[in-house]
């Protein structure tokens, strides 16, 4: 097997007008996908990939909203309840239900693999600034409005824009560390 080669190009001496835009596409491209029966949506440049369901390796004494591992191609992607996460009800898993590999950001580190499975992947839309809304102030409570971006509107229904940089800082995960 001949192992692949990576040609690096220089980087540009300036900036043209089709990389900027480019760029805000990129800045404003979602995957929308749906969790115990609401939709949300993760910046799409945060998505590794989306694959089929397969077995969930459970491990002894990880956190609650830690399901386990699976394999994808020889590593091991810790499989996080984002319903559990985000402190919502559980889902059960359906003929519909795919599992999103996210890259997370880490300070100092390479980004991880995270997984999360998803009842329903809708699709990757363009979401313009003007069509977000701030979230709710919701007052003192359990709600980490942080985590939210905002709100915007797709046929007919509220879709929560999650920042998973914030949402997966919140607390240490050892096995994602």
């Amino acid at each position: 097997m001949q192992a692949e080669t990576e040609v690096l190009q220089p980087p540009p001496t300036e900036i043209h007008p089709d990389m900027l835009e480019a760029a805000d596409d990129a800045a404003s491209t979602f995957l929308t996908f749906d969790l115990d029966g609401q939709t949300f949506a993760v910046a799409v440049q945060r998505v590794r990939e989306i694959l089929d369901t397969q077995p969930v390796t459970r491990l002894p004494n990880a956190p609650h909203e830690i399901r386990g591992v699976i394999d994808v191609r020889g590593s091991s992607v810790p499989i996080v309840e984002l319903t559990a996460r985000l402190g919502m009800g559980s889902s059960a898993e359906g003929s519909d239900t795919r599992v999103v590999v996210f890259e997370i950001e880490q300070s100092g580190a390479d980004p991880r693999p995270v997984g999360v499975l998803a009842d329903r992947v809708r699709d990757v839309c363009r979401i313009e600034p003007e069509e977000i809304e701030a979230p709710p102030d919701l007052g003192v409570g359990r709600v980490n409005s942080h985590v939210i971006l905002g709100l915007c509107r797709r046929d007919d229904a509220l879709v929560v824009l999650v920042d998973l940089a914030c949402l997966f800082a919140d607390q240490s995960m050892d096995l994602m560390g």
